[in-house]
């Protein structure tokens, strides 16, 4: 009999044994998921405020020709199509920091309001133009 209770011990110090590993086990998962959701979060903001036009936007102005601005990261086309036809591409640089597209040799300002973008010129009598995030 005392071979008997001696076994009994043995698989009762093995079962408290794996309640430990197992009672440990969360802990670790716990802390290395914290980790991650963090990293996840940091990631996805800084992506966001990267690339907040990003975008294709369509406004037609007062004499009726159509605007096309197409914004990727901090760069883009702007491409104007007369009444008649004809296109106009121009090169575009985004200044996030300070509201400004650089369109070709002009300097424009910008404000964003959900899928509406309204750019104006840098002039005394600033024109805006309302763009439409397609």
């Amino acid at each position: 009999m005392a071979a008997c209770s001696g076994n009994t011990n043995q698989a009762n110090n093995a079962n408290t044994s794996q309640s430990q590993a197992v009672q440990s086990q969360p802990s670790q998962s716990a802390s290395s998921t914290t980790t991650e959701s963090s990293s996840s979060q940091a990631t996805s903001s800084n992506t966001g405020q990267a690339t907040k036009l990003d975008g294709s936007y369509k406004a037609t102005d007062h004499d009726g020709d159509q605007h096309v601005l197409e914004i990727n990261g901090t760069t883009g086309t702007w491409t104007e199509t007369e009444r008649d036809g004809s296109k106009e591409i121009k090169q575009v640089q985004v200044d996030s920091a300070n509201q400004r597209l650089i369109v070709g040799d002009d300097v424009k300002i910008y404000q964003q309001n959900g899928n509406q973008l309204a750019i104006s010129d840098l002039d005394d009598d600033p024109d805006t133009l309302n763009f439409t995030k397609q």
